[in-house]
């Protein structure tokens, strides 16, 4: 009997693999024969739905052939969904293929997954973006250890949001990281939204930065809470635009620029003696 591979992979899904398994069972086709029809066909899709939907077939070899072809998405899948599949071949695979969003999904979703050697695993893909979500959706995960990984990647969102919505984040750690980006509008939120942030330290730094939107809405945002500004940068801001403040180097002299659309350092000037 001629048995048309595409067709017969093209149904068993529709059909939950009654028509595969009703050949096999009645020795119509050899499942050893087909199994490795279906590998040599080099469809990730037929051999994930084979090993699914065939009864007794050689999950083993399946699963190599899987491997070897280095897609995550079918890598997490298999060891999620096949019965019998082996999780820690699967995971030193999905490990392997460095990709962020399924190592994250692998750790998340896939019962038996090592979660201490998945989270070594995103945090060497330096992905700030899932490196939050496996803070956040990962049970088990080493708040202390993504946190330092979070502002190893310096991006200034993701350091934002793990302030925001991490329980027992070091607020003073990632305040530093934050000022560290030079982002005026991260900061700015930082300020505002996060509980705990030293207000005056964030305000200096957009002060310094010298982006004239983020500093009138942190000025604004001050009023509004009536903090006290003494000898910070924005108290030395004056109404012709014109800002002198003396650091541990010499002091900085900072200007509107003529479309009053930022501030910029202009000149740095000899220490003054107090």
């Amino acid at each position: 009997m001629n048995i048309n591979l595409m067709t017969l992979m093209e149904n068993i899904v529709c059909n939950n693999g009654k028509d595969i398994n009703y050949l096999i069972e009645r020795n119509i086709i050899n499942i050893d024969d087909i199994t490795n029809e279906v590998i040599g066909f080099g469809n990730l899709e037929y051999i994930y739905n084979f090993a699914y939907y065939v009864r007794g077939a050689n999950i083993a070899k399946l699963e190599d052939a899987i491997i070897n072809k280095k897609d995550a998405r079918y890598i997490y899948s298999f060891a999620k969904v096949v019965k019998g599949a082996n999780i820690l071949k699967l995971e030193d695979a999905i490990i392997n293929t460095n990709n962020s969003t399924y190592i994250y999904y692998f750790a998340k979703s896939v019962k038996g997954a090592n979660i201490v050697k998945l989270e070594d695993a995103i945090i060497n893909t330096n992905d700030a973006e899932y490196l939050y979500y496996f803070t956040i959706d990962v049970k088990g995960a080493n708040i202390v250890k993504l946190e330092d990984a979070i502002i190893n990647t310096n991006d200034a969102r993701f350091i934002y949001y793990f302030a925001r919505d991490i329980k027992g984040a070091n607020i003073v750690k990632l305040e530093d990281a934050i000022i560290n980006t030079n982002d005026s509008m991260y900061i700015y939120y930082f300020a505002k939204n996060i509980k705990g942030a030293n207000i005056t330290k964030l305000a200096d730094a957009i002060m310094m930065i010298g982006n004239y939107e983020y500093i009138c809405l942190i000025r604004e945002y001050l009023k509004q809470r009536k903090i006290n500004k003494k000898n910070s940068l924005l108290e030395l801001v004056h109404n012709n635009g014109i800002a002198v403040k003396e650091n541990g180097e010499g002091v900085q002299k900072l200007v509107k620029s003529n479309n009053k659309s930022k501030t910029k350092i202009l000149i740095k000037e000899e220490k003054i003696d107090e």
